[in-house]
């Protein structure tokens, strides 16, 4: 029976776990037990609801709207919504009903509810719903292990205090590829293409060999290099210096990674891309304009492989493991820069998940991946080792490229604003 999982690992501080496989940023999680000795760490439930853990804590997690917590101490905010989480306690079932609220379990199984804001109702295990009493924001309770509740003053931090606390920062040392096409304006070789982080080698066209549908090619043999074509919005430093201008036509170009994506073990891998579209076509029109990030595999260039983009329509787009197509129903922005982030979660047994958002200039990215993206795949199952990145461009149209970044967690690849300290 496959696994289902149920939430993902939003952030981690100096966390020390009692596993030996260790949960770790972005890492997708199932019904499982989750012993933390040490640190904080923020977990989102597919529900909604966000979860922090502090300190010694026991958790169990049930399903995409439920937790056990067996001891230690939790922090739950479930917004508009992700209303009616449930969490079991050794003496309790509290619920929330569009809140936020602390959660203490003591060693002898005493509980502690703290409402933080909205309201929650609680009642000791097994008993009857219409027992259930109603907690609201500034009360607090205690229930011992003997079903006797007393009134405490409530006394938690908030969740965003935690996240305060952490000041979660860009992890761009995180890197494993790189490309800022930071060269000076104008026309550049493509042999002499070799700055970045991460590459076994220049950027080239497509050789013969790699020419499937489309098989035009009207790469030219060198890159042209712009100046200052982007609005930025997001903390880059791309989209001021270099970046790379795409002319119109069927737009080539390969560059082999030092790691690859290997989708036959457990990981996962994020990427994101500055994009512009120089010109658009009238509504109305069925243009044929694609842009394509693609991952391939040098040793089977047309086997499974993971592309990124947009088709007709300027709609988000995946393609996984060969012909299978996953499209968004929404248009991203016209006449502004936009930003792709794509995640992929790699598994030796199970199904893969890859994701795919796209952000307008208006937008602003937090310290976690986001709730929703544009694009979620289903039954993708691959153990292909990616080790090419393909950029196509094809159409009546141009486009300007920066910032590719390839990591291993949400943080060290999207530009996101931090905190001053």
């Amino acid at each position: 029976m496959p696994i289902r999982y149920i939430a993902t690992v939003l952030l981690e501080d100096n966390c020390d776990w009692k596993a030996e496989n260790s949960p770790v940023e972005g890492q997708r999680l199932a019904a499982e037990a989750l012993e933390l000795q040490s640190g904080v760490a923020v977990i989102r439930f597919d529900g909604g609801a966000e979860l922090v853990m502090t300190g010694e804590t026991s958790l169990v997690l049930r399903s995409a709207g439920s937790a056990e917590l067996l001891q230690g101490d939790v922090v739950i905010r479930a917004e508009s919504g992700a209303e009616g989480f449930v969490l079991m306690t050794p003496t309790s079932e509290v619920v929330d009903l569009g809140t936020e609220f602390a959660v203490k379990v003591g060693r002898g199984g005493e509980t502690q509810v703290h409402v933080l804001e909205g309201e929650v109702s609680y009642r000791r295990i097994n008993a009857e719903e219409e027992l259930a009493k109603i907690l609201r924001a500034g009360e607090g309770i205690a229930i011992d292990r003997h079903d006797r509740p007393r009134a405490i003053p409530m006394n938690s931090p908030r969740f965003k205090d935690f996240v305060t606390r952490i000041n979660p920062k860009s992890r761009a040392d995180l890197l494993t590829g790189y490309e800022g096409f930071n060269y000076s304006p104008g026309v550049l070789p493509l042999k002499q293409s070799t700055v970045g982080i991460g590459w076994n080698g220049p950027w080239r066209r497509r050789l013969p060999e790699e020419r499937r549908a489309p098989d035009r090619d009207t790469s030219p043999a060198e890159l042209e290099i712009v100046h200052g074509q982007m609005n930025v919005t997001w903390p880059v430093p791309g989209g001021r210096l270099g970046m790379l201008k795409l002319p119109p036509g069927d737009v080539f170009y390969v560059r082999p990674l030092q790691q690859a994506i290997d989708l036959s073990r457990d990981g996962m891998t994020y990427f994101s891309l500055m994009v512009r579209e120089i010109e658009r076509r009238p509504k109305g029109e069925r243009p044929f304009e694609h842009l394509r990030l693609t991952f391939r595999s040098s040793v089977d260039y047309f086997g499974d492989a993971l592309s990124f983009g947009h088709g007709p329509g300027y709609r988000p787009r995946i393609q996984a493991s060969g012909s299978n197509l996953f499209n968004s129903p929404l248009e991203f922005p016209a006449e502004q820069t936009t930003l792709w982030i794509g995640k992929v979660v790699s598994r030796v047994k199970g199904e893969d998940e890859v994701y795919f958002r796209i952000y307008g200039e208006d937008e602003t990215l937090d310290y976690a991946e986001p709730a929703t993206w544009h694009v979620v795949t289903r039954n993708v199952d691959s153990d292909a080792r990616l080790d090419r990145v393909l950029l196509s461009s094809t159409g009546q149209f141009g486009r300007i490229v920066d910032e590719l970044r390839i990591g291993p967690t949400w943080r060290s690849v999207a530009p996101m604003r931090e905190e001053q300290e």
